[in-house]
């Protein structure tokens, strides 16, 4: 980890804003991604340091636009809340009623869905609770959930895949406001990109069909 700070050290932030030249030179998002990438592991890397944790509970967390499933792994408890901060709300007071484990060896687990976990994510952060972000794919992977079909079963599936992996899972660390906007305004531009070449694609046909008539 010492070389990888020294590493970043040494790169230059003009070099970053202005992209990379050469034969392998990259444009300004692509270089301000990396920037951020960096900033999140350091900022992971001094959390880990100073803080270990001893996981005997795992919550999981099945998301989904309107709602949320939630199942303690210990004694298999389980609700349903809003996706909203009432919700939020009342998945901490239900929690600290049901789980037999204190806070500190306690880990919520939850798929990474973007626009629909990041809510949750952000409360849990500012309530100062432990959480991990796993992707979908993973999950999947590991203990074979089939999205769609029944979340009392996917909320059961992650809250298993966490503690499974106890020892080996590391709380998630929000990253500041700004890199947040950051990350934001970059998924957008990626988004108005792809709508673009959408859009020029279609022009083109419908050029070449106007032509042949």
């Amino acid at each position: 980890m010492r070389s990888f700070i020294r590493t970043i050290g040494r790169i230059s932030p003009h070099s970053l804003l202005i992209g990379y030249k050469g034969p392998n030179r990259i444009s300004v998002p692509t270089a301000i991604g990396h920037l951020i990438k960096v900033l999140v592991k350091v900022t992971q890397f001094i959390h880990l340091k100073y803080k270990v944790m001893r996981i005997n509970q795992t919550i999981g967390i099945d998301i989904s636009k309107l709602k949320f499933d939630v199942r303690i792994h210990s004694n298999q408890m389980f609700s349903v809340f809003t996706n909203n901060q009432k919700g939020f709300k009342e998945l901490i007071k239900w929690v600290r009623a049901n789980n037999p484990f204190s806070t500190e060896e306690t880990i919520i687990v939850f798929e990474h869905t973007g626009l629909y976990s990041f809510p949750l994510a952000l409360f849990l952060s500012e309530q100062q609770l432990a959480f991990a972000l796993v992707p979908g794919l993973e999950i999947k992977r590991s203990l074979g959930i089939s999205r769609g079909k029944d979340d009392k079963v996917d909320a059961t599936k992650i809250a298993l895949y966490g503690y499974r992996l106890r020892d080996e899972i590391n709380p998630y660390i929000l990253p500041s406001n700004e890199i947040i906007t950051m990350k934001q305004l970059l998924s957008l531009r990626d988004r108005f990109v792809k709508q673009r070449a959408g859009f020029k694609a279609s022009l083109k046909e419908q050029k070449i069909f106007l032509l042949k008539m």
